[in-house]
């Protein structure tokens, strides 16, 4: 597997900041991909903390808090039950007509990145995850309100950073893991729409709705 370092990467920095309308306490509903049945993915993420878990700046992410991140719906003390209902039918609908169509919904992360607040799988490109992600922004707009978002770069967080620090010997531990993984690793990912918090340096989810990857 390739291993990147974010480019003019000189310093990481924390992870945990209070970005706009977050708060210790307040929880938001969102849609990721998690990785329950994906068992190649746990397997090298199990390896990465064996790595990563001897740096005092990094926050490790455990096997229930791995996901591929997607789109945020609102704030729970934001959005009514009946909008999220609307936003979780269209999207879940979607999502079941892809039983119809094509090989079942397969990621395949193919590198591991270096960046200034995580250390993270990323994804490449797949044409019915970024139809996943259009048809989750688009029932956002349409029942919530439009949003400003922004790029969708699909990634697995591995470890958050905590603290500002040299990247420098992380890269370099990470080498024999990466060259000892293959090329890619494949991903079979489960549709989850949660109530998420990001308290205590963890990103930790109620489970409001749930699918595996589509069935052929």
């Amino acid at each position: 597997m390739e291993l990147r370092v974010a480019e003019d990467l000189d310093r990481i920095r924390d992870h945990w900041w209070w970005r706009p309308g977050w708060r210790e306490g307040r929880r938001m509903h969102t849609f990721h991909l998690t990785m329950e049945q994906a068992p190649a993915v746990r397997e090298f993420a199990s390896r990465a903390r064996e790595v990563l878990g001897g740096f005092a700046s990094l926050d490790v992410v455990p096997d229930r808090g791995l996901h591929l991140t997607m789109t945020g719906i609102g704030f729970e003390d934001e959005v009514t039950q009946q909008q999220l209902a609307d936003v979780g039918k269209r999207v879940f609908d979607h999502w079941e007509r892809l039983a119809a169509q094509g090989p079942a919904p397969t990621i395949r992360f193919t590198s591991v990145l270096v960046a200034h607040e995580s250390v993270m799988l990323i994804a490449e490109p797949a044409p019915w995850l970024e139809e996943l992600a259009r048809i989750q922004r688009a029932a956002v707009d349409e029942v919530i309100g439009e949003q400003d978002w922004g790029r969708f770069w699909p990634h697995l967080s591995l470890s958050y950073v905590n603290a500002d620090d040299d990247p420098g010997p992380i890269a370099h531990a990470l080498v024999p893991l990466a060259d000892a993984s293959p090329a890619a690793i494949e991903a079979a990912p489960t549709l989850t729409l949660m109530r998420l918090g990001r308290d205590a340096h963890e990103y930790r989810w109620d489970v409001l709705r749930q699918e595996g990857a589509c069935p052929r």
